[in-house]
C-alpha cells in the first residue's frame, strides 16, 4: 500500500471480478451440453482473472525488496522460507478469488456432479499453483531496481510467467469440460477417460508450481545480489 497507485490497481482488478459475477446470471442454463461447456470455460477464465492478480501482486515480489534485499541477504533468514511466505501472503486471496467466481458459475450452471466437483477442485488448486509459479518466476529473475511493481511485472520475465499461467488455465478448461475432451478425442480419433485429463492437469500445475519456486529459492540463496 506504500505504492500510491496500488488502490486504484486494486479497484480496476476488483471492478472486473464484480463484472464476471454480474454475468454469471446470464449463463445459460438448459442445454446440458452448454452448462458442461461454459463450465470449462468459466473455470479457465476464472483462473485467467487470477493470474491478473497474482502478476500484479506475487511476480514482483521479491524484486520490491529494491535497496532492502542486502539487508535481507545479511540476516539469518533462510530465503526459501521467506519465499514460501510470500507464496503464502499471496496464495490465500487468489485461492478465494478463484474459488468465489468458479462457485458462482457452478451454482447458476448446476452442471452435472462430476463437472461441478472438478471445476471446483481444478480452481482451487489453480488458485494455489499460479501465484507460486509467478512468485518463483519472480525471484528467479528479480528487479530490484524496477521503478515500481507494474513496471517489474509488465516486464519480458512478467509475460512469459502470465503467457505460462494462460495456458494452465486453457489445460484446466478442458480438464473441465467433457464436451471439450470428447472434441479433442474426435480430432485426435483417440479416446481418453475424464480422470486422465484431470490427471495431466494435477501434474502440469504441481509441476509449475514446484519447479520455479526450487529454483528460485536455490538462484536466492546462492546468487551476489550486489550484480542485481
Amino acid at each position: 500500500m506504500r505504492e500510491k497507485a496500488t488502490p486504484a490497481q486494486l479497484g480496476s482488478l476488483a471492478a472486473v471480478f464484480v463484472l464476471d459475477l454480474l454475468n454469471v446470471r446470464l449463463l445459460p442454463a438448459s442445454d446440458p451440453s452448454a452448462r458442461d461447456l461454459v463450465a470449462g470455460l468459466q473455470t479457465g477464465l476464472s483462473l485467467f482473472l487470477v493470474s491478473a492478480l497474482s502478476l500484479r501482486f506475487a511476480y514482483p515480489a521479491v524484486s520490491t525488496d529494491g535497496r532492502a534485499a542486502a539487508v535481507l541477504r545479511s540476516l539469518p533468514l533462510d530465503p526459501r522460507r521467506h519465499l514460501l511466505a510470500r507464496w503464502a501472503a499471496r496464495a490465500l486471496p487468489a485461492v478465494l478469488a478463484s474459488v468465489l467466481l468458479t462457485g458462482a458459475s457452478v451454482a447458476a450452471l448446476r452442471p452435472p456432479a462430476r463437472t461441478a466437483a472438478a471445476a471446483i477442485a481444478v480452481t482451487l488448486a489453480g488458485g494455489l499453483v499460479i501465484p507460486a509459479l509467478h512468485t518463483g518466476l519472480g525471484g528467479l529473475f528479480p528487479r530490484y531496481d524496477g521503478p515500481n511493481p507494474v513496471a517489474v511485472a509488465l516486464g519480458p520475465g512478467g509475460l512469459f510467467a502470465l503467457v505460462l499461467s494462460t495456458g494452465l488455465g486453457v489445460l484446466a478448461t478442458v480438464a473441465v469440460s467433457e464436451e471439450l475432451q470428447a472434441l479433442i478425442g474426435a480430432l485426435l480419433k483417440r479416446t481418453a477417460p475424464h480422470l486422465f485429463f484431470l490427471l495431466v492437469y494435477f501434474c502440469a500445475a504441481a509441476a509449475a508450481a514446484a519447479i520455479p519456486m526450487a529454483l528460485a529459492g536455490r538462484s536466492l540463496t546462492t546468487s551476489d545480489i550486489s550484480a542485481g
